[in-house]
């Protein structure tokens, strides 16, 4: 059975962030409450848009949009390599906006919130196939194997699947 710690979640915050131990009634509650605490400091403060979506046309620009969630947005910034602040625009009183040409992120300076973080893919949209080839082997009078290639055309740097469609049609 656990029981509860003393005192309120920011004074065992307060305790924690100072190196303090946290006053409980049990031994068994001492992990289990750092463990509540570290995971109620990674709020997640903002939010991540782009103006492209997450797939993006290489070699375009496009612009990334931070919203503040739960602080203000003048705290927040966008960081690129090596932990290099970058120049921002205030878009209103919770959101800021980075024009993007490199690697970032975004970051609020609040102490207990994660850094936001959003994946994107630049590359370029595929190509028509070309050069479609199927063969039909025959393994009796009702089924068979069918073996098709095709060239994809250019890399697209991006994951994408391609989906054939056949149609087989009995002749009478």
């Amino acid at each position: 059975k656990l029981s509860s710690p003393r005192g309120n979640v920011k004074d065992i915050k307060k305790a924690v962030n100072d190196g303090n131990t946290v006053p409980t009634h049990g031994p068994s509650l001492t992990a289990v409450t750092v463990l509540t605490v570290q995971l109620c400091e990674g709020l997640k403060c903002c939010n991540l848009k782009s103006s492209a979506g997450i797939d993006v046309l290489l070699g375009s620009s496009f612009r990334i949009y931070c919203t503040s969630l739960t602080v203000d947005c003048r705290k927040n910034n966008f960081y690129g390599q090596n932990n290099a602040q970058l120049p921002h625009k205030v878009l209103n009183s919770t959101t800021i906006y980075y024009d993007v040409k490199k690697t970032y992120s975004c970051k609020c300076l609040s102490s207990g919130c994660d850094s936001c973080g959003q994946d994107f893919s630049t590359g370029y949209p595929p190509e028509r196939p070309k050069n479609i080839s199927c063969t039909y082997n025959v393994k009796n009078s009702d089924s068979g194997d069918v073996f098709c290639s095709w060239d994809r055309g250019r890399d697209t740097f991006l994951k994408n699947d391609l989906t054939l469609k056949m149609r087989i049609i009995k002749q009478p």
